[in-house]
């Protein structure tokens, strides 16, 4: 497993570096891989970025293995989902 999160990782790093890419899709990416608090960093910048996607934090499948987490809980309050 160590050796295909290594092989996504360099690939994410050359596709990121010649193209933009939201800061919510490279959250999915991190989150996943399992990197929880990548997934959350990118999360935060999303926020700050006002990323349309933000929308459908709350309720995306890809972030269920987060929504435990206190910075996830922090985000979806700052977002101020009912």
């Amino acid at each position: 497993m160590a050796g295909r999160k290594g092989l996504y990782r360099r690939g994410c790093y050359y596709y990121f570096k010649f193209k933009y890419q939201s800061s919510y899709a490279i959250a999915v990416i991190y989150a996943g891989l399992g990197e929880t608090d990548e997934a959350l960093k990118w999360l935060e910048i999303a926020c700050d970025e006002r990323a349309t996607w933000m929308i459908f934090l709350k309720v995306h499948p890809y972030f269920d293995n987060l929504r435990a987490e206190p910075r996830f809980q922090e985000l979806l309050q700052r977002l101020q989902f009912p």
